[in-house]
């Protein structure tokens, strides 16, 4: 099992359990007493920047951008909204377009900064923002004299999975000179590759659903917009963000980096994360209370979604929570009550009957086996 207490932990894409590697380079950070403030001149201060800077290249090497494009942040619900704080600093009067599908720390955030937020609609048949109704829609606010401040997108659907057109969306944005932020925390650890992404202007990672530290996210900026400070004081991260740096947080951000640049390690990786995810649908499709959802859309190879069909997906959870098994449902990650995600209402699917099952680094076979036995218990149980 994936779990010391024997149980089978199946929600990586909330929070993934701390990778050994990731988990030892933090402990020798800590056993070598680096606590010094890296703002400072002494010994403890520079040995303690220096370290902030090696996760820093670390970080840069694997998006092969420069370190100076890298800013840490404690979350990625920071960076996007240091994204999105920035990008309307440099537009003030500008419109901000996202979709339904954007992680509400987005939305929220160009609520509050911009002077304008338009969205555009969601196509449901490929379960992403309407392309076509994108362009057209940068083309009339650039044919009224209204500037665009930034596009939002994701690199994959923090609710659903599914990988978004980032490429497509960049070449929207190129042709019109508009900025693009791409939200990659949903996708950091699960994708081959990354060139798409770093293409963006703004681009945001969190650690902890990859094997990370909790607590720890950054912005890249890769390209010529400067990120504003939003959280002021001193001049911390070349004044992007004031605060006394976390450094055993960022030290074990810059071990998962390399960890993941490490030769083969992410293809392996994902093949792995493929089959697993492989092993759900075929139960799940073979199952006469679950249904495979978004089956032909293209997603992350960790991600499985499931229908519990007539049953109240909460039901189902609790009932596999208490023989052992961790899912996630369609709830909202930002409620602590069973409320659908408003993701699935705009896809038209019931967020209620949902459940969401996503596979990592340590998951096994005798995982998934578990889950099948659990759940086919736990569905005649409550049918009956």
């Amino acid at each position: 099992m994936s779990e010391a207490s024997g149980r089978a932990y199946l929600d990586y894409l909330s929070g993934a359990p701390m990778r050994l590697e990731v988990r030892t380079s933090i402990q020798e950070n800590l056993d070598a007493g680096v606590l010094g403030d890296p703002s400072r001149p002494y010994r403890e201060a520079i040995e303690a920047r220096e370290t902030i800077e090696r996760a820093r290249e670390s970080v840069a090497g694997l998006f092969g951008v420069p370190g100076r494009s890298v800013t840490f942040t404690s979350s990625g619900t920071e960076a996007n909204n240091l994204a999105v704080y920035s990008a309307c600093r440099d537009c003030p009067d500008g419109t901000v377009i996202v979709s339904a599908l954007d992680h509400s720390s987005v939305r929220k955030a160009a609520e509050r900064w911009a002077s304008r937020v338009t969205e555009v609609p969601v196509d449901r048949t490929s379960v992403t923002p309407d392309l076509g109704a994108l362009g057209h829609l940068m083309e009339r606010l650039q044919a009224r004299g209204e500037e665009v401040a930034f596009v939002a997108c994701q690199a994959a659907n923090h609710d659903t999975g599914v990988v978004q057109p980032v490429r497509e969306i960049l070449d929207l944005c190129r042709d019109r000179g508009v900025a693009c932020l791409v939200d990659a925390c949903a996708a950091f650890g699960y994708l081959a590759s990354y060139d798409d992404v770093i293409a963006a202007d703004y681009v945001s990672v969190t650690a902890h659903k990859a094997g990370g530290p909790a607590g720890a996210g950054l912005l890249l900026a890769p390209g010529p917009r400067r990120v504003k400070g939003l959280i002021l004081g001193a001049e911390q991260e070349r004044a992007r963000r004031a605060g006394f740096e976390n450094t055993a947080a960022i030290v074990g951000m810059g071990a998962l980096a390399g960890l993941l640049g490490q030769g083969d390690l992410a293809g392996k990786e994902l093949e792995r994360y493929r089959s697993l995810s492989h092993a759900l649908r075929c139960h799940a499709e073979a199952s006469s209370g679950l249904e495979v959802l978004l089956a032909s859309a293209a997603g992350l190879p960790n991600v499985t979604l499931l229908s519990t069909m007539k049953l109240r997906a909460e039901a189902v959870l609790i009932g596999l929570d208490g023989r052992g098994v961790s899912v996630h449902s369609g709830s909202s990650c930002s409620s602590e009550a069973f409320v659908p995600s408003e993701v699935f209402g705009h896809l038209a699917i019931d967020g209620d009957t949902v459940l969401r099952l996503s596979v990592g680094w340590r998951t096994t076979e005798a995982d998934i086996t578990r889950f099948t036995a659990e759940c086919d218990r736990v569905l005649a149980g409550l049918a009956g």
